[in-house]
């Protein structure tokens, strides 16, 4: 089948990093795929991928007038996220009218992305009553948030929801409590499908730092303050805070609050990253309103790292207080350095929850995901 997979920015995150591998899986099941990312970011972006991809815009064109209009709606919709993560409504308007070619199915990577999909319908319409072959799309959107998760979301986000949604064939999401709330508020042909992961060649304990990694693209919503509070109690180790930042003023300001037990690393390339996985004995992963498994936890079950996250974060539906790591109250500073501390030197308890997230990585593997969903879209494609 042609397959389009439609991204609405590149920059280096889980969302990106996750199309790349759900292209991949799909063209290794014979499907001719097609990925691409509506506007390129002022950020460097090297993923060591084989998959060809198409960027329709460079970074300059946020320069417009309605990129500065829609740079206001976004800065209400996803607070602190910067200019790079502008939501180029009328970019992705522009693509829906001026796209030629035909799919058998669209997955629209999120909400946003989707929102004009009722452009390309219409067009069917106008082919359809012309006499004229083509259309027959089948719409499939990746949901990895939802304001219905909330009992009174936002008016906003709840509209952006029902018109991106609107005559989807199928929704995909990231969380069962995504799926619960979808189905809840209406929609069918709701499917949880976890992001994947693959267990990676990694050290054993002996051969790794004192290190309790935290790896996301930050801002202030990600309260990387909290670790800070964590790194001033550690009796031995580190906290090491990676990865780009959303607001660089931000990363100075925490770059300045380093001390013997805190690292603030900013962007890093992936070999880079992959080096801080292999060499950290803890991941620290705290979410908010984060539904699904978020690609740092996932990647660091796949090291076997023991992973302390809060109460609720999404990755909890696929792991076990104790089993894979910690879940905590985020607030509570002084627990989990002490579980920090512990996991630093006490090797039987390490190497247990070790062997145990590479199992767990193993059944969320990339090539299990992929299985699953070349079967959702034949299926829909079918129907």
């Amino acid at each position: 089948m042609k397959v389009l997979i439609l991204v609405r920015v590149l920059w280096p995150g889980g969302v990106q990093r996750a199309a790349f591998k759900e292209a991949y899986e799909l063209m290794k099941r014979g499907h001719d795929v097609d990925l691409v990312f509506i506007r390129e970011t002022q950020r460097e972006v090297k993923y060591s991928s084989s998959i060809n991809y198409t960027v329709l815009y460079p970074p300059t064109v946020k320069k417009r007038l309605l990129g500065k209009v829609f740079w206001k709606l976004t800065s209400i919709y996803a607070k602190g996220r910067g200019d790079d993560a502008t939501i180029d409504l009328d970019l992705i308007f522009l693509y829906e009218m001026r796209r030629k070619k035909n799919y058998d199915v669209v997955i629209y990577y999120d909400q946003w992305t989707a929102l004009f999909s009722w452009v390309r319908k219409l067009k069917e319409k106008v082919w359809e009553i012309r006499g004229k072959k083509g259309g027959g799309e089948k719409k499939v959107v990746f949901v990895h948030e939802t304001p219905l998760s909330n009992p009174n979301p936002p008016l906003l986000p709840k509209l952006i929801d029902r018109l991106g949604l609107w005559k989807a064939n199928c929704i995909i999401t990231n969380a069962e409590a995504n799926r619960e709330a979808l189905e809840r508020n209406g929609y069918k042909n709701v499917f949880t499908l976890y992001l994947g992961t693959d267990p990676v060649d990694s050290p054993n304990f002996s051969f790794r730092e004192d290190i309790a990694l935290s790896v996301t693209m930050w801002d202030a919503g990600r309260h990387p303050e909290r670790l800070v509070e964590i790194s001033r109690r550690l009796r031995r180790g580190k906290v090491v805070i990676a990865g780009d930042w959303a607001d660089r003023t931000l990363l100075e300001k925490y770059r300045n609050m380093r001390n013997e037990h805190l690292e603030v690393t900013g962007p890093l390339q992936e070999d880079e990253l992959r080096e801080l996985y292999r060499r950290s004995k803890a991941f620290i992963r705290f979410g908010y309103n984060e539904r699904g498994p978020g690609m740092g936890s996932l990647e660091a079950l796949s090291y076997g790292i023991p992973l302390i996250v809060n109460r609720g974060i999404g990755i909890t539906e696929v792991i076990k207080d104790k089993e894979n790591g910690f879940i905590v109250e985020e607030n509570d500073f002084d627990g989990i350095s002490k579980i920090l501390d512990e996991l630093f030197v006490n090797e039987e308890m390490w190497n247990k929850i070790y062997e145990n997230n590479r199992k767990l990585a193993e059944s969320l593997s990339w090539n299990k995901h992929g299985e699953r969903l070349d079967e959702i879209i034949r299926k829909i494609a079918n129907e």
